[in-house]
């Protein structure tokens, strides 16, 4: 997977820009000047290795106004990147080390908020999903069906809020947790007064 960060400074601080990049792996990089006293930078990278890059730069510039940042997903590029050649013949000790550590590839914390905070929009089709799953769960329990009662848990779209809860736990994002337990409760609630309701009839 490939990102592709843009990145607008003023032009006076394109040269810590520059500087700051020296330290990572990136594909390709571009600069172009913007009508305004700014700089666009484009820097094509991996998806794993977009992660530094994206902290160094708020870090760095997050204080300024006209500071801005965009990541754009890569579907693909021509010409194709060259593969990375294999490392040198190692001792058995050194692979038997390199067999025990796992390589994780991962979108940047950025990108996994955004991702995240779509699930925990409250819509129409939110609250039709749980009323639905009521409806599916009391059907369930009605007729002694665990299977339905199962399927039920899954057509409830209350697995976005619990991992959106769970990100702002890692975080310690006060306001992506109050969004998600808000998305939570009103589930809850919704769920719990048409179960009520279904089991009075």
């Amino acid at each position: 997977m490939l990102r592709l960060i843009e990145a607008i400074i003023p032009k006076e601080r394109g040269q810590k820009v520059l500087e700051l990049l020296e330290e990572y792996d990136y594909l390709d990089m571009w600069e172009e000047p913007l009508s305004d006293e700014r700089t666009l930078f484009k820097i094509l990278v991996e998806a794993n290795s977009s992660e530094g890059i994206l902290d160094e730069l708020q870090e760095k510039f997050s204080w300024i106004d006209e500071f801005r940042l965009v990541i754009l997903p890569v579907e693909a590029i021509l010409p194709r990147p060259p593969e990375k050649e294999e490392e040198e013949e190692t001792t058995e000790e050194e692979e038997k080390g390199k067999k025990n550590k796992k390589k994780f590839s991962r979108i940047s914390r950025d990108e996994l908020y955004t991702d995240v905070v779509e699930m925990t929009k409250i819509s129409p089709v939110f609250v039709v999903l749980i009323i639905l799953s009521a409806v599916v769960a009391a059907i369930g329990l009605y007729t002694q069906n665990v299977a339905v009662i199962i399927g039920a848990m899954v057509i409830a779209p209350l697995l976005g809020p619990n991992v959106a809860f769970s990100l702002a736990t890692t975080l310690g994002d006060r306001c992506l947790a109050k969004i998600a337990q808000k998305a939570n409760i009103l589930g809850i609630l919704l769920a719990l007064l048409f179960s009520v309701g279904a089991g009075a009839i």
